[in-house]
């Protein structure tokens, strides 16, 4: 049997209440890829899901989604994630099932600064020179399947202190964007201690020359 089954907006919004409790209470027939409550449609959110048993593949728009032996997944949202997404499970019958995502868009932290992008001294040769270093480093580390399960969980705070740097936060220099920020910064002070958010394996500490800070990334 091959075919396609889409699931309408109108009768499937992910991230709807109604939707949502009637998966989890058993009110409606099981969808080949079902929601989980908790995620968070929007740009630079989250969901977690499950595909039914003897799923062959999954995409997140056209793009290949790892998923465990259970058929639990994670999805992540870019930041300048577009309104529309599709996740896109090919069964064990070889029929397809598709599931429109509408992403919500967020208001970003955006700074105007009148200065020069790049501080004096630092050309754009040595510059790129050392990030791409760092650039190849990272992508390594991403690249290593650990096994580990951290994202099934609902992560904790790391530690105390207030937010000195914000996901999605962008500096504009003189009209030159700056890359927007990737993480979470969180100012505790010094000698405060803090933990991991979920359980995982450190893959790569290392100091980056190009901005002059430490940088961790976990699997």
């Amino acid at each position: 049997m091959t075919g396609q089954f889409i699931a309408s907006r109108r009768d499937f919004i992910v991230g709807g209440a109604t939707a949502l409790a009637a998966l989890s209470l058993g009110n409606a027939p099981a969808l080949p890829i079902q929601i989980e409550p908790g995620g968070q449609l929007t740009q630079g959110g989250w969901l977690r899901g499950r595909v039914q048993p003897g799923t062959r593949a999954l995409a997140l728009d056209g793009k290949p989604l790892p998923f465990a032996d259970d058929g639990r997944f994670l999805v992540a949202f870019d930041r300048d994630a577009a309104p529309a997404a599709q996740l896109l499970a090919i069964l064990a019958d070889g029929a397809s099932f598709a599931m429109p995502l509408t992403i919500a868009p967020r208001a970003w932290q955006i700074e105007h600064i009148n200065l020069a992008r790049k501080p004096g001294g630092i050309t754009d040769e040595h510059y790129l020179r050392l990030r791409r270093a760092e650039l190849a480093r990272i992508a390594a580390a991403r690249a290593l399947d650990t096994g580990a399960q951290g994202w099934r969980q609902a992560f904790i705070r790391p530690a105390p202190g207030r937010f000195s740097g914000r996901f999605g936060s962008q500096r504009i220099y003189k009209g030159e964007a700056g890359s927007y920020h990737s993480g979470l910064d969180i100012a505790g002070g010094e000698g405060t201690p803090y933990v991991a958010p979920a359980d995982g394996v450190v893959i790569l500490a290392a100091a980056c020359p190009s901005s002059e800070h430490s940088a961790q990334l976990a699997a």
